[in-house]
């Protein structure tokens, strides 16, 4: 069994499945991606792919510390994701890629701002 990497063309969302090789032929199967429901990969023959799930890249914000562990931790899903961005030879779809992880980064952001404000606020209802 192998892992790969399969990146959906329309959104950009990244997803890893296991290939296994098959002794009978598999019937024609295909995947959709779960945020734009596109079809992101098509397969019949000798492999089946299973165990699908999309990638979700862990935003760390400066309040946030970073230790070697988690770092260590990280490392090869994000290896992964980097030789997956590196095969796309579209650049249309690794500009989306880029534009999307942009704009997770910038949303979880404004979420941890309004949290930490709402969290500044004193609360009226203890008075």
């Amino acid at each position: 069994m192998t892992q790969v990497v399969f990146t959906c063309t329309d959104c950009g969302a990244l997803y890893f499945a296991v290939q296994k090789e098959r002794r009978a032929s598999t019937p024609p199967r295909s995947f959709n991606c779960a945020e734009c429901n596109a079809p992101v990969y098509s397969w019949e023959g000798q492999f089946n792919y299973i165990h699908w799930r999309r990638f979700v890249p862990a935003i760390r914000d400066q309040g946030v510390i970073s230790t070697k562990q988690s770092e260590v931790a990280d490392a090869p899903e994000a290896f992964r994701l980097l030789l997956a961005f590196r095969s796309i030879r579209d650049r249309a779809a690794r500009l989306r890629i880029v534009e999307k992880a942009e704009a997770m980064a910038e949303h979880q952001r404004d979420d941890e701002a309004v949290d930490e404000h709402q969290c500044s606020l004193p609360n009226s209802s203890l008075h």
